[in-house]
């Protein structure tokens, strides 16, 4: 009785995160989204995200 219980807890957690990870996505978000609004918007990201890799070395560096 008890296993059955926790099967049907674990299937229902098993379904929220799955549900939980499709909804995380981006969106439709891709490269050039902001090109209209902010053109900039891409290069300051890119160059904030390599100041911080470059003194985290545990982070994987930009290629």
């Amino acid at each position: 009785m008890a296993s059955n219980t926790l099967f049907k807890l674990s299937a229902a957690l098993a379904l929220v995160l799955f549900a939980l990870m499709n909804s995380a996505d981006a969106q439709g978000l891709k490269v050039g989204f902001y090109a209209k609004r902010c053109p900039n918007l891409e290069a300051i990201v890119y160059k904030t995200t390599a100041r911080f890799i470059n003194v985290a070395p545990t982070l994987p560096h930009l290629s």
